[in-house]
C-alpha cells in the first residue's frame, strides 16, 4: 500500500497517477522517467525528491493497483446476495481492471526477470484465493456450484486459467488483453455454453 508519504504531496501523487497511465498503456520497460516528468508536468529533481526510481514508482503503482483489486474483490464476495449476482459483479471487475491494460504491461508484470512485480501479483493471487475459496464453498453448499466437483479441482483450474494471461501464443490470438482476460473468466464462470440460455 502507498504510504503517507508518497500522498504527502500533490506532485507525488500527479507522478503516480502518471506513471500508472504510462504504464498502462506503453507497459514498464518502455516508460522513462523522462517521460513520466513530461506527461505528468514536474522536473527530474520533483520526481528524484521524492522516488530512487522508476522501479520505485512500479511497485507502489502495482501495489496500490494490488490494494484496490483485494478490496473491491473482498467488498462484493462478502455481500449478501445470491451467488450469481456476485458472479456478474466479479466479471464486472474483471473488465474494469483489466480494460486498460496493454500487452506490453502483462508482458512486464509477468516477465520471470521482473521477480519483484511478478512475486507481488503472486502473493496477492495466492490471498484472493484464499478468499475465494470460502466463499466458493458457501456457494456449493448452498447449490450454487455442482457438489460433484472437488473445490481443489476448481481452485487448480482457476489458478491455472489465470496463468494464461502469461501465454504468449494466447495472447497472439487477440487484439487487446482484456478480451482474453474476459474470455477466461466466462470461460470459467459458463464453459462453452451460452450463458443467457442456461438454465
Amino acid at each position: 500500500m502507498i504510504t503517507n508519504k508518497f500522498m504527502a504531496t500533490e506532485s507525488d501523487r500527479t507522478i503516480l497517477d502518471t506513471a500508472k497511465e504510462l504504464f498502462w498503456n506503453f507497459g514498464i520497460q518502455k516508460v522513462t522517467v523522462k517521460e513520466i516528468c513530461k506527461e505528468a508536468g514536474v522536473s527530474k529533481m520533483t520526481f528524484y525528491r521524492a522516488f530512487r526510481n522508476k522501479e520505485e514508482v512500479a511497485a507502489l503503482v502495482v501495489d496500490e493497483f494490488i490494494d484496490k483489486i483485494e478490496h473491491d474483490y473482498e467488498a462484493v464476495l462478502v455481500q449478501s446476495i445470491g451467488f450469481p449476482e456476485k458472479v456478474q459483479q466479479l466479471i464486472g471487475l474483471e473488465y474494469k481492471y483489466s480494460s486498460k491494460m496493454s500487452k506490453a504491461l502483462l508482458k512486464d508484470l509477468y516477465q520471470r526477470e521482473k521477480k519483484g512485480l511478478a512475486l507481488k501479483l503472486e502473493k496477492s493471487q495466492e490471498r484472493l484465493m484464499k478468499l475465494i475459496e470460502i466463499h466458493f464453498k458457501e456457494a456449493q453448499d448452498e447449490g450454487w456450484i455442482n457438489p460433484d466437483l472437488s473445490m481443489d479441482f476448481i481452485l487448480y483450474m482457476l489458478n491455472e486459467l489465470n496463468h494464461k494471461v502469461e501465454d504468449e501464443k494466447l495472447l497472439m490470438m487477440y487484439t487487446h488483453p482484456s478480451k482474453l482476460i474476459m474470455d477466461l473468466t466466462n470461460f470459467f464462470f459458463y464453459g462453452i455454453a451460452n450463458k443467457d440460455v442456461q438454465g
